[in-house]
């Protein structure tokens, strides 16, 4: 009896807290918006009421953040509606020109809301490497570089790391990788060693001192390796291959785009098929009919 006593005062104290606090809000709401014939707000000859803004108040909200939401919408909606009053009052206001926005929007919306189910039924989503280097083979054109890409190393060390000369003959040799991500997985401020995949040359020599080199393609061109030091931080970089602005990009980079290339035609094919589909349809059930020839 001893264990359970507390549990018992602990739950009766959080439900006497939650009771309180409901009927705080009772109270509170019963007298401002339960009847619609005393509304929380007027603009011009519009009103609002308690059944427009009871969504925003959600189990387990206290009171006071309940009634700061609502008066947070209410000024919302009057600064909306003055400015609804105010652009109905210019001179160039075409009322049945906006009627026919409306109705034109209201269609378009319902013909994308049933578009996008038809394409998410329909879609097929796989996409094979021969669809995918098919594609890049034949619009080779499509894929000219607008950067300098490299495949690369990028050590960023401390002036004071242990055995600094040797690491720094390895990478410029660029050969036991093995070695050199033990060691700059003890000592190095950071590193990037994937030097299987192309990378952007200025997104990866950002926030380092290589960025501000005036001719990075030269940079590129003339040294596999380089080094530069600033504020006791050495930064090397080791070049294994480079593709140059205005050249065709390697499959490896662009391949994420082509995918979603493939997958953006076949959408338009399937909204194409949908359109012809429900046209013939309507035609074969008379439900068409033209009368001016």
């Amino acid at each position: 009896m001893k264990i359970k006593q507390p549990k018992i005062f602990i739950i009766s104290g959080v439900f006497l807290l939650v009771l309180a606090s409901a009927l705080i809000f009772i109270i509170f709401f019963k007298d401002k918006f339960q009847k619609k014939s005393k509304p929380l707000a007027r603009a011009n000859s519009q009103y609002l009421y308690y059944t427009d803004v009871k969504a925003l108040i959600l189990p387990g909200v206290s009171a006071a953040d309940s009634v700061d939401m609502i008066n947070r919408f209410i000024e919302n909606w009057l600064k909306k509606q003055s400015l609804i009053d105010k652009a109905s009052k210019q001179a160039n206001y075409n009322e049945k020109e906006i009627e026919q926005k409306m109705v034109d929007y209201k269609n378009a919306l319902l013909v994308y809301d049933f578009e996008k189910k038809y394409i998410k039924e329909k879609l097929d989503t796989a996409i094979s490497e021969n669809e995918i280097n098919n594609y890049y083979k034949l619009n080779l054109s499509n894929f000219e570089l607008r950067q300098n890409i490299v495949k690369a190393w990028l050590i960023k060390l401390p002036s004071n790391a242990p055995k600094l000369a040797e690491i720094r003959n390895t990478i410029s040799i660029g050969k036991d990788k093995k070695k050199i991500e033990s060691y700059c997985s003890q000592f190095a401020l950071n590193f990037s060693l994937e030097d299987s995949l192309w990378k952007d040359f200025d997104q990866l020599i950002l926030e380092t001192p290589f960025q501000e080199n005036q001719n990075k393609l030269l940079l590129l061109q003339q040294n596999k390796f380089s080094e530069v030091s600033f504020n006791d931080v050495i930064f090397l970089l080791r070049i294994f291959e480079l593709k140059k602005s205005s050249q065709i990009s390697p499959l490896e980079f662009v391949k994420t785009q082509i995918k979603d290339i493939i997958i953006n035609k076949r959408k338009v094919e399937l909204t194409q098929k949908l359109e012809k589909e429900v046209y013939e349809q309507a035609k074969n059930e008379k439900k068409l009919e033209v009368y001016v020839k």
